[in-house]
């Protein structure tokens, strides 16, 4: 078979190779998740009290307290699975349909950004992923949101591409996102960017987009303002006392004279009078989230980490470079620099969470160029093959000669 037609057949499937596909992809996900499920079971943890108190008070008719309003999402999943007597297991085994959803939708993607090859990789990476998994058993936002953010760019470079109801399936995905997570929010704005692109009209394109960061500016600076008036660990203060996320590694701030409110205005003036020590903050807190060791894990996992998130990182970057559609990288890039301006602006996970939002759209465009080197290793087997002489033609050639 000539190289070129091999390489054809590695990136694209027949229908029973897809099909085959899938069973293997069900069967990955189903025993990673299983294992994770009959060794830690359905765990709750850190913020998980919150949803729960905040869900009862949902079922009692009672008023959500301090944060809760923030995750009203979650909230009501809790509640369904609560009145309809499925539980926590019922929480958790909506994760694990989503996250089969979006392993789906990476396939998806994966196929549109550089063959179905590139698709089964970035499947695989996300249905293999202990680290992504471990979530799935929590009650927590995370494992959801998680799905949502794969979802939320599938959704959205369907609607751009296809129109029509794409954006009504779009928008709920996005506004469910943002129900289970502020972080949703971010969501809603690269997707309006994004869609925004596919104007025509330059100068009416150019307004629109204009119009988007300005009212996303002015809502930033409201929500600032909301979250000041409540909480005291807010972004205004954490900024002006080095604040990370990991203790051991805060940045020290230059101080300043007299009290320090903690209004939003305070963190105009501050940046202002401190430029280069905030850009600081936020880059070292964006390292902090993208190396994703801690001094807090054990040994054996701070090396897997070092060892294997700098390749996925620089695989991403050759992938970045194959990918065909040039409109569905930009949104996914996009996607991942929103995420982690957020962490600029506010804090690293203590462990790591918020890089895991991102992750799955990084492995997915690592797909690409693990796809494109398979790709060329069977190309150079099958030219070595080419090259090789049949067995016996050697003797029959010396047979000639003599």
């Amino acid at each position: 078979m000539h190289s070129r037609e091999q390489y054809d057949r590695f990136r694209s499937f027949s229908r029973r190779q897809r099909w085959l596909a899938a069973v293997l992809l069900v069967s990955l996900f189903l025993l990673v998740n299983l294992a994770l499920l009959m060794s830690i079971g359905i765990r709750t943890a850190g913020d998980s009290p919150r949803y729960l108190d905040g869900a009862e008070n949902l079922l009692k008719g009672l008023p959500l307290q301090e944060r809760q309003p923030y995750y009203t999402g979650y909230l009501l999943l809790i509640a369904f699975c609560q009145m309809t007597g499925s539980g926590l297991p019922g929480v958790v085994a909506i994760q694990l349909m989503m996250a089969g959803l979006a392993a789906l939708a990476l396939y998806d993607l994966g196929r549109r950004l550089h063959g179905e090859s590139a698709g089964l990789f970035a499947a695989a990476l996300f249905a293999a992923n202990p680290d992504v998994a471990r979530w799935n058993a929590y009650i927590l936002t995370d494992s959801l949101y998680i799905s949502l953010v794969i979802l939320a760019v599938w959704s959205t470079h369907k609607a751009f591409e296809l129109r029509r109801y794409w954006y009504v399936l779009a928008a709920a995905v996005l506004v469910t996102a943002t129900l289970i997570r502020p972080n949703g929010s971010v969501l809603i704005l690269v997707s309006l960017l994004y869609l925004s692109s596919g104007i025509k009209r330059r100068n009416l394109r150019r307004l629109v987009i204009s119009a988007i960061l300005l009212a996303s500016i002015l809502g930033a600076l409201a929500l600032l303002r909301f979250y000041t008036l409540r909480f005291g660990d807010n972004p205004v203060t954490i900024l002006r006392y080095g604040v990370t996320g990991i203790s051991e590694w805060s940045v020290k701030m230059p101080a300043e004279p007299g009290p320090f409110a903690g209004e939003w205005t305070d963190l105009i003036s501050y940046v202002a009078r401190h430029p280069f020590a905030s850009v600081r903050l936020g880059a070292t807190r964006v390292a902090i989230e993208l190396v994703h060791a801690r001094p807090f894990f054990s040994f054996k996992h701070n090396a897997l980490v070092l060892v294997t998130l700098p390749v996925l990182y620089l695989l991403a970057l050759m992938g970045l470079r194959l990918s065909r559609n040039r409109s569905l990288a930009r949104l996914i890039v996009l996607t991942i620099v929103a995420h982690l301006a957020v962490v600029a602006a506010t804090y690293a996970d203590w462990d790591g969470r918020f890089l895991l939002y991102v992750l799955p759209l990084v492995c997915l465009l690592s797909s690409c160029a693990l796809a494109s080197l398979v790709a060329k290793r069977a190309r150079a087997l099958s030219s070595k093959d080419m090259e090789e002489p049949a067995e016996g033609e050697d003797d029959r050639a010396v047979t000639v000669i003599e």
